[in-house]
C-alpha cells in the first residue's frame, strides 16, 4: 500500500489533506490531521466504529487500517502495513 507516500505527502503539505474514508459499503470525505509511520488521525462528519476495517484514499494513493480509537468527529487509524521510513525520526 501507499503509507509511506501518504506520509511524505502530508509532511510536505501546508495543512490537512482531504481524503476519502472507505468502510464497508460506505465512503465519506475526511481531513487527515496527522500522519505517523504507524497510523493517522482523521476528522469528518461520519466516523466508523472502533475496530472497523477502513481504507483511506488520497487521490490515487490508498492505505488500509483499523480504527483504533474514535470520538464523534475524529478517529485514529492504525495502518495494517506501517510506513517504512529510512530515518524513523
Amino acid at each position: 500500500m501507499d503509507a509511506k507516500k501518504i506520509y511524505d505527502l502530508f509532511r510536505s503539505a501546508d495543512g490537512p489533506l482531504t481524503a476519502q474514508l472507505q468502510f464497508g459499503a460506505g465512503l465519506t470525505e475526511v481531513q487527515i490531521r496527522k500522519v505517523e509511520p504507524l497510523g493517522m488521525i482523521v476528522t469528518g462528519q461520519y466516523i466508523p466504529y472502533r475496530r472497523s476495517a477502513v481504507k483511506v484514499l488520497v487521490g490515487e494513493l490508498a492505505v488500509e487500517g483499523l480504527v483504533a480509537s474514535r470520538t464523534d468527529v475524529q478517529c485514529r487509524i492504525k495502518f495494517l502495513r506501517p510506513a517504512q521510513l529510512e530515518t524513523p525520526y
